[in-house]
């Protein structure tokens, strides 16, 4: 019976324990391993029971060091159990540097395995419930290096990139803290920072590791030494916690304030179906993957009483369907969130991805059908339940919305998803296709979309000042404060304002800033708020929108002809192509508009059913203060969906304890701090704490990089505008500076020549409404807000998507 073995020879880790068996490992793989052997468990068992058992082997040891060529060695323990995914017990088990000679090998030998005993092994014993029983023992060349040092392949600072620590000379040194090492943090696809040795064939290697042990994050001590890289011990990395990354880019803009409880409770689980129906329609995760339950319960997550996104959950969803490597850019584009993301591509393949290629080209043929049977039912919805219900009519609007919300949605959630793949499947054509700055191209393809819903309020409000001009009495009113022309306005001389405005009102005043919340009024609530825009947009002089909106569509035409042309051109020597190129880049643009126009019919429905639910609510809230069970009927909006389902469905509720969690909700809302934009936190921590993280946003030379959301070039003087109700402030011809917009913000485009937004992404309302008024745009630009001011003059380039400072 062998009680040694040569590092390179076949090895098993119940043999020769976790770090002899990770060197045989990278041995195998081609990996640079300085010359070794291993004394097996067997031996340390035989010495146990014999303390002549080291005598007896000497020749045999002897022997294998012959085959050594350095003038000292390294004499490590490897103990079985060591370096595991729980425990690594790194640093508690001796390692001994030694000369090449037998006695002082022999002796080493002996004090590796003595360690087994030791006092601070038997606390880590202790504190981690893991004993270790059985140990082998390395006995390995040892490099005197120029540098040494450790790589971790996950950065356990922040688990961004990759983390390097190095020395002079021999790792011991780091390792046991004598010397303050060299650090340096590796970002993802950067430039590699500099150092003395290449830092880039380091991570050659260690890609080779990391792929051997299938992806784990590794701990891999290495030592340089005449341009070439040694490998001494690869361990998996214990400490990393579970790494959750949040960003509110897109939600922002339908969520904007802090949320009530009510609304993010229907909005969590409404996420949860909208991805799982969305997810199981189109057959893109089986149905009895139970995997993906975690990441579609928690898509989304509350901070500082705001909604943010779960991107680690929605990237690992995406990750699990066959179509990842389809879905992965599009859906980060369509929320425009910026950051590095990996995820392992992949097609399915044969059937399998025949049976998804079918799903997603039926439920396409069947969108417009699907988007209308949505408004339908929300209009049905909206008429039956009004002012002046019943309580069981109103019990029965609370359960018809959640219906709507949670099981129906399914057929809207259709129109953000074509409209997210149809607008990455032309942007990659165009790409394809060697079209030039295929971006501009992009944003040209799908502008001046004929009926896009999104616009009908402005049209409405053209004709409204229209009216306004076409009678003095009706100009003389508006001459006068907002609070004082509404007061007025149902005097008999403006009964034909007074009823278009109403009209106006009741179609679109839900369409608002923060039109999806529960504790902020719409227009129909607070008019006033209406007035004050009216007025704003009548001192902006305005053009007729529609026909900017129909010269957009005559430039969105011709761009398409001459794209056509393009390709005609590029490919006229290969008909076949030719004519599939030129057919696919039409029937795509048709199919982008199309799918954006539904989406908008979708958002428009959207608002107006969360404003007849939220009115029902307040009515359900005029009976629980009746009732004694809250304070207000306002208060209904600090419960969450299941609680007010108990009280209106006569459960035995203790209405102390309600009103008590209402008065303490609205001092945690109050007194909330508004989160990053982006930020993680780690599972582990649960929900003790989380990390800022915010994008940088980067500067060169005076240039800000950003997504191109509608092309054109502009040069002027900005404005920077935080909140709707400061839009007084911009002039006609004004570049716009803002945080984001919503439908609230219509007035706005035709006053101004550029726009630059912090938030959103290309498929986001400040992108849509900027390319149907050919505003030049780039939006997702981090904190734009706080580094531009006032008066400033700057270069808008939609087509690239920056934005330069002119002085």
């Amino acid at each position: 019976m062998s009680y040694i073995s040569n590092l390179s020879d076949s090895l098993s880790n119940e043999e020769v324990g976790g770090k002899a068996y990770s060197l045989y490992q990278m041995n195998s793989v081609g990996i640079n391993v300085p010359y070794g052997f291993v004394l097996k468990k067997m031996a340390f068992a035989e010495y146990c029971k014999d303390d002549e058992f080291l005598e007896k082997t000497k020749s045999e040891i002897k022997q294998y060091l012959g085959r050594t060529k350095s003038r000292y060695l390294m004499v490590r323990s490897s103990a079985i159990g060591e370096d595991s995914k729980d425990a690594s017990f790194a640093g508690q088990l001796e390692s001994y540097q030694t000369n090449n000679n037998l006695d002082d090998v022999l002796e080493s030998i002996k004090k590796c395995w003595s360690s087994l005993q030791s006092d601070r092994v038997l606390q880590y014993e202790k504190q981690h419930g893991k004993k270790l029983n059985e140990m082998a023992v390395i006995v390995q060349e040892m490099i005197e290096p120029e540098y040494a040092g450790v790589l971790f392949t996950t950065s356990p600072i922040d688990q961004e990139g990759q983390y390097l620590e190095y020395v002079e000379g021999h790792a011991e040194k780091l390792v046991q803290g004598e010397v303050t090492p060299n650090s340096l943090q590796i970002a993802l696809d950067s430039e590699l920072p500099q150092a003395p040795f290449d830092i880039g064939e380091l991570l050659n290697q260690s890609k080779k590791i990391v792929a051997h042990y299938k992806g784990a994050a590794q701990d891999i001590e290495w030592a340089y030494k005449d341009k070439k890289f040694y490998f001494v011990q690869s361990r998996p990395i214990t400490t990393l916690k579970e790494k959750l990354k949040w960003s509110n880019t897109n939600v922002n803009e339908n969520y904007p304030h802090k949320l009530s409880p009510l609304l993010y409770s229907i909005a969590k689980q409404s996420y949860y179906h909208y991805y799982k129906n969305l997810a199981l329609s189109l057959s893109v995760l089986n149905k009895y993957d139970e995997r993906a339950e975690r990441y579609f319960a928690n898509a989304i997550g509350q901070f500082g009483h705001r909604m943010y996104y779960n991107m680690s959950s929605i990237h690992s969803m995406i990750e699990l369907t066959p179509i990842s490597s389809l879905l992965q850019k599009s859906f980060d584009d369509f929320v425009g969130y910026q950051k590095e993301n990996k995820l392992n591509e992949k097609l399915s393949k044969g059937i399998e991805n025949f049976k998804i290629i079918i799903k997603i080209i039926y439920h396409l043929l069947n969108l417009g059908q699907k988007v209308q049977l949505m408004e339908t039912k929300i209009s049905e919805y909206a008429q039956k339940h009004g002012d002046d219900q019943s309580f069981s009519e109103l019990t029965q609007s609370f359960h018809t919305f959640l219906f709507i919300r949670f099981q129906l949605w399914v057929n809207a959630s259709f129109a953000d998803f074509y409209a997210m793949l149809t607008h990455g499947a032309l942007g990659k054509f165009l790409t394809y296709a060697k079209i030039d700055k295929p971006q501009a191209v992009q944003n040209g393809l799908i502008q001046g979309i004929p009926n896009l819903i999104s616009n009908q309020p402005l049209v409405r409000l053209w004709e409204i000042n229209n009216l306004i001009e076409s009678k003095e009495e009706f100009r003389e009113l508006f001459q006068h404060e907002s609070n004082k022309i509404l007061q007025n306005l149902d005097r008999d001389t403006y009964i034909e304002l007074n009823q278009t405005i109403n009209k106006y009102l009741h179609d679109w005043g839900y369409r608002c800033p923060g039109e999806l919340t529960f504790l902020s009024d719409n227009y129909i609530e607070s008019p006033v708020n209406f007035i004050k825009i009216l007025k704003t947009y009548r001192d902006s002089k305005p053009e007729n929108p529609q026909r900017l909106l129909d010269l957009k569509h005559a430039e969105q035409v011709n761009l398409l002809y001459e794209t056509k042309i393009s390709i005609r051109r590029a490919y006229k020597l290969r008909p076949f192509k030719k004519w599939t190129l030129t057919l696919t880049l039409k029937v795509l643009t048709k199919l982008t508009t199309f799918s954006i126009s539904c989406r908008e019919r979708v958002r428009l429905k959207q608002a107006q059913m969360y404003y007849t639910f939220k009115n029902s609510c307040q009515q359900i809230g005029q009976y629980l203060e009746k009732s004694l069970v809250i304070k207000n009927k306002e208060d209904i909006f600090y419960l969450e969906y299941p609680e007010i389902n108990r009280l209106i469905s006569g459960e035995e509720v203790n209405s102390d304890y309600i009103q008590s969690i209402i008065d303490l909700r609205k001092i945690s809302i109050n007194e909330a701090n508004e989160k990053p934009d982006n930020f993680y936190s780690f599972r582990e921590d649960l929900g003790k704490k989380v990390f800022d993280q915010d994008i940088e946003l980067e500067q060169i030379d005076g240039m800000y990089k950003g997504l191109g959301a509608c092309s054109g070039v502009i040069e002027g003087k900005i404005v920077v505008v935080d909140d709707i109700s400061n839009i007084n402030k911009i002039k006609k011809g004004d570049i716009l500076v803002t945080k984001q917009t919503d439908p609230g913000w219509i007035c706005v485009f035709p006053m101004i020549s550029g726009l630059i937004v912090e938030k959103g992404g290309i498929l986001s309302h400040s992108a849509i409404v900027a390319r149907e008024f050919g505003i030049p745009a780039v939006v997702g630009l981090h904190k734009i807000t706080e580094k531009l001011e006032d008066g400033q003059k700057v270069k808008v380039d939609g087509d690239l998507g920056v934005i330069q400072c002119l002085d």
